[in-house]
């Protein structure tokens, strides 16, 4: 569908928003990404984002940079691509949060939060179960308050041509997701809308009536398979 750009890609998008500061969680994503590292393979994440924003192939360098980050005390960015440019068919993006910064007022409204990205030939030529089995295992041990899975647009957001180019394809597949991690941030006990799966966890299950509410009102078999938390 959007193949023939170099910076926009149509895939499936994983993606987990944490109510918890990065300390407290880095080695549970650390886990989260080993789990997916292993179910893309023999695809890699060779590719590391660095400070100035460009990406460099991972070596010993940059393995190092990523202990730094995964090991910092308060703040993390992680971003790995199996593409030069950072658009490529897999990704991983982890954004970790000081929600305990007294420097910002609005620190304990952030959310800490990781995306794993899947191109669409991976749902075509594995199936939906298997992703969906992925989605589960990587959701598994994370302490998530919201999270969802489903179709998007893999893209270099901010750039003036991809921008224009987004805006047609959206009308054009009003189903497809737009990510915008930064915007994700700020989720607080709110979701990011309803897709394919779609994960809840406390506090924001409970603000939307609990498990035993929906119970009533979700007929179809394995539905409630989302409430993990």
């Amino acid at each position: 569908m959007t193949r023939s750009h170099p910076y926009i890609r149509d895939g499936v998008s994983i993606a987990f928003y944490l109510r918890h500061s990065h300390q407290d969680v880095t080695q549970r994503i650390e886990h989260a990404l080993h789990v997916f590292q292993h179910a893309i393979a023999p695809a890699s994440l060779d590719w590391y984002c660095d400070y100035e924003g460009d990406f460099r192939e991972l070596d010993e360098e940059g393995q190092e940079f990523l202990e730094q980050e995964f090991h910092a005390s308060r703040f993390a960015h992680v971003h790995l691509a199996d593409h030069a440019n950072g658009v490529g068919d897999y990704k991983f993006i982890y954004e970790g949060q000081w929600r305990e910064n007294p420097g910002s007022p609005d620190a304990s409204r952030l959310s800490s939060t990781v995306t794993f990205w899947l191109p669409t030939e991976f749902l075509e030529s594995h199936g939906p179960d298997a992703v969906r089995e992925l989605a589960l295992k990587l959701a598994a041990d994370l302490p998530f308050a919201s999270g969802h899975a489903g179709l998007a647009f893999n893209a270099e957001l901010g750039l003036l041509e991809v921008d224009e180019w987004l805006q047609r394809e959206r009308l054009r597949h009003p189903g497809m997701d737009v990510p915008d991690e930064s915007a994700s941030l700020h989720l607080g006990d709110h979701v990011r809308g309803v897709h394919w799966m779609n994960f809840l966890g406390p506090p924001v299950l409970t603000e939307l009536g609990g498990v035993a509410s929906h119970r009533e009102r979700l007929r179809s078999p394995g539905a409630l398979d989302v409430f993990q938390r």
